[in-house]
């Protein structure tokens, strides 16, 4: 579903710029980056009882490959949805239970779209320039388990719902040509997620899989009922993009 949804928030955007392609005050923009984890949460705790080691992170700390498409209202000012693909830090645990080595990794891929306005200074090869908006995210987050007691691995993906949260970068473009741009900017984002469902995927050899557990916000533990409290967890992020942008026209 959500693939579905990126997909046809794509073929909207091409279709803009398909008509628009004539018109000197529309843009794409292609570019990627790396954001670290920002509103941190506790991850996992590395310790080894009695002692505690907490290690804190975000779902939004990661690599990501973004495209966008804009329009310039004046030298001033444009609007821009950009979509992006993250693909999150992995967040490794190691310990033993039970005379066995476990090793527990928790990690999210979110895509996103972004609708923006752009405040710009433009000078003579360099525009200056801020950004500002909303985010909405589509995230899955994973979990994996491996042991060495047993053979194969323990997945989980949770899934459902959508993260809301605000966005924004200050950059600079410098005019590489005509028609072509290059900019770095640095960008922050503030964003969490609740799941809607945790889904048992994979299991240890010659095991069973878990039923599917439904997250609750007004959650009464109940018994055999596959229900559990909805968690939230930080996918915010600050780092750095850089990339190429096209203006069309003459």
């Amino acid at each position: 579903m959500k693939n579905k949804l990126f997909i046809i928030v794509l073929l909207v955007l091409f279709s803009f710029v398909g008509s628009s392609a004539f018109s000197q005050n529309v843009y794409v923009k292609l570019g990627g980056g790396y954001g670290l984890s920002l509103a941190s949460q506790e991850m996992y705790d590395a310790g080894v009882s009695p002692a505690h080691d907490y290690k804190y992170g975000s779902y939004g700390e990661g690599i990501d490959f973004g495209l966008g498409f804009g329009y310039n209202v004046n030298s001033n000012i444009a609007f821009e949805v950009a979509g992006s693909y993250t693909l999150g830090k992995k967040y490794e645990n190691t310990f033993t239970l039970l005379g066995g080595s476990i090793t527990d990794k928790n990690y999210a891929n979110t895509i996103c779209i972004m609708p923006s306005v752009i405040v710009k200074a433009p000078l003579k090869d360099i525009t200056p320039y801020t950004r500002f908006g909303m985010v909405l995210g589509i995230p899955t987050k994973f979990e994996e388990v491996t042991s060495t007691a047993v053979t194969g691995t323990l997945k989980y993906k949770e899934t459902g719902g959508l993260a809301m949260g605000i966005q924004g970068a200050v950059g600079i473009n410098f005019k590489a040509g005509k028609h072509l741009g290059i900019f770095a900017e640095v960008f922050g984002i503030g964003m969490n997620y609740a799941p809607g469902t945790k889904e048992n995927t994979e299991t240890y050899t010659g095991g069973t899989l878990d039923p599917t557990i439904t997250y609750q916000e007004n959650w009464t533990p109940a018994a055999g009922d596959n229900t559990a409290e909805k968690p939230r967890y930080s996918f915010s992020s600050f780092g750095m993009n850089v990339g190429l942008t096209y203006t069309f026209g003459k």
